[in-house]
């Protein structure tokens, strides 16, 4: 079928696409939902975890699936799969179920969002027309996932959370619905995605600057991810109370601050250079950690944590490309953003389970304050190690000996 033709309808598919399989209606109250269901912060933590470490997993064979079977094909299914995992949520009653629907809505938004990817990107050959089309589309998800994050505040606030997830799984449905639209672009047989023979990364180990800017990438998206899923619903929803409308729009505005700041990122590593984007990175996620613990007179600042966060949230990942490709090639570069995922799940796994066992033990305001101070610990590290030249050659030497 003619490349043009194929082009226009997959990207005025991708748009519809997008929209829809972005409204997260359940996204305000995903934890409030495990909480009134009666499970401790430790076993929300442990169903926190299982969703991210579904989504790390079924990442990496997502290439070699969209080989065999097309890149439409596993949008479909990975919709599927998230419908099937929001179902089980709903009417499942004990926490074996629980995990088994995280389980399913990871894997399903990791096979949807490889597939999504691949499609577009052999579907829009030329950059520039790539990059309009991913702006756009980021105005859309932009409108989307605020719409349904106030919406699924509102429904749950007026009808209940277990209402807010029930009308969660229409959307993947119709997602499915519309990808069966979409037109599999030929790129001849046989043609996959960049692949490495390299067996391990010991390469990082060689270059002390790079192995710490995948350490920090890391490290950074693991915090904001920590704080986003889990310890910033828990502070709003179980420890203040507040209205799950207005945490639906509090949500709201952590996304429009990060998409904002990925799409201005370059103008902002250009106007404060490198080194103090990642500075401020660092700082504003130790703010806000600091700002969740706040219970002073002025119970407003508290709106101030999702602001900083986004900030981090939206740099982090292009900040860590122009890194990449400064210290690496291609391949490098791709390899260096899938170890720096592997690092964030491991850290996530870490602060949200140890934090969420403390507020089962201490009280979640004492978890709270470890949060604030583990923030400003793994800060100051990371920030020592990518720019104190002794500590960051001594920890390359010890991993390559």
């Amino acid at each position: 079928m003619d490349q043009v033709f194929t082009a226009a309808r997959n990207t005025r598919m991708f748009f519809i696409y997008r929209a829809v399989s972005r409204l997260y209606f359940y996204l305000p109250v995903l934890v409030l939902y495990f909480f009134v269901q009666g499970e401790s912060f430790f076993k929300i933590g442990v169903l926190l975890c299982v969703y991210s470490l579904s989504v790390m997993v079924f990442e990496q064979p997502t290439s070699k699936l969209i080989e065999y079977f097309g890149a439409k094909r596993i949008i479909v299914f990975g919709e599927v799969l998230k419908a099937c995992g929001l179902t089980l949520l709903v009417y499942g009653a004990q926490t074996s179920y629980s995990i088994i629907a995280q389980l399913l809505t990871g894997a399903g938004y990791a096979l949807a969002a490889g597939g999504d990817a691949s499609l577009m990107s052999r579907s829009l050959v030329d950059a520039e027309q790539q990059a309009k089309v991913q702006k756009k589309a980021h105005v859309i998800v932009l409108v989307c996932v605020i719409t349904a994050s106030v919406v699924g505040g509102v429904v749950a606030q007026l009808y209940g959370a277990r209402t807010a997830l029930l009308i969660s799984i229409v959307p993947p449905l119709l997602a499915a619905l519309s990808a069966c639209f979409f037109i599999e672009p030929y790129t001849g047989k046989g043609q996959s995605p960049l692949t490495t023979t390299s067996t391990g990364y010991i390469w990082l180990a060689r270059s002390p600057a790079l192995l710490m800017s995948v350490l920090s990438y890391g490290t950074t998206r693991a915090i904001f991810m920590s704080m986003f899923v889990a310890f910033i619903p828990i502070t709003y929803l179980i420890l203040f109370k507040v209205p799950l409308a207005v945490f639906g729009v509090v949500m709201g505005v952590y996304t429009v601050v990060s998409i904002l700041t990925a799409s201005y990122s370059t103008a902002i590593c250009q106007r404060f250079g490198e080194r103090l984007t990642v500075m401020l990175s660092y700082t504003f996620l130790t703010l806000a950690g600091g700002v969740l613990m706040y219970q002073g007179p002025v119970p407003q600042l508290l709106y101030l944590s999702p602001i900083l966060m986004g900030f981090s949230a939206g740099i982090t990942r292009p900040l860590a490309v122009v890194q990449f490709n400064r210290l690496t090639d291609l391949q490098g570069a791709g390899r260096a953003l899938t170890l720096g995922e592997s690092v964030n799940a491991v850290v996530t796994l870490a602060l949200i389970l140890t934090i969420c066992n403390v507020m089962d033990v201490y009280g979640v305001e004492t978890g709270l304050v470890v949060l604030a101070a583990s923030v400003a610990t793994l800060a100051a590290l990371m920030l020592t190690c990518l720019y104190g030249v002794a500590w960051r050659n001594n920890i390359c030497e010890t991993i390559i000996n």
